[in-house]
């Protein structure tokens, strides 16, 4: 296995194996086998060759939206806000590496076709849990075999600090 724990470039750079990312994203997460990893300033974009579908993982954009004094009102007022220009299929609870977490499955109003599956990640503040911000890991073409690798993702999915 490969294991990358380099700082993220100003260019994104292509890995594949395992990535660790200490300077803003703070997370370590496995990279599906025949997928690539896209290192951004402020994001990991994932994908398989050929370019089919991606899952990018980052904090809620634009950043300042990211952020919660109170989990359940944040998650109401962005599926209002979704529920606007999109259909919501289903939504489930989860946690991902021991934080409360809400799934959405989701296609846009004018493109039935493009299922979106976007997994929003609640992150406490250590001094004040009921405040904090939010992760999102976000798949963009969800078929069967992208599926199990979002699945894959999310199972590996770790928060350093």
């Amino acid at each position: 296995m490969l294991v990358l724990a380099a700082l993220l470039a100003a260019t994104p750079v292509e890995e594949t194996g395992h990535v660790e990312e200490r300077e803003f994203l703070n997370i370590s997460v496995e990279v599906p086998a025949g997928w690539k990893a896209i290192r951004h300033p402020s994001a990991i974009s994932l994908h398989p060759e050929p370019w089919l579908a991606s899952i990018d993982l980052g904090y809620y954009e634009p950043h300042n939206d990211c952020q919660y004094s109170d989990w359940t009102a944040w998650t109401r007022r962005k599926l209002r806000r979704l529920a606007q220009g999109a259909t919501i299929r289903r939504r489930r609870s989860l946690v991902v590496d021991g934080h409360r977490a809400l799934q959405l499955e989701w296609v846009e109003g004018g493109q039935p076709w493009r299922t979106i599956v976007e997994t929003w990640i609640a992150r406490p503040e250590p001094e004040a849990p009921k405040t904090g911000e939010v992760f999102v890991v976000l798949l963009d073409g969800a078929d069967g075999p992208s599926r199990a690798a979002y699945a894959r993702v999310l199972a590996s999915l770790r928060f350093l600090r």
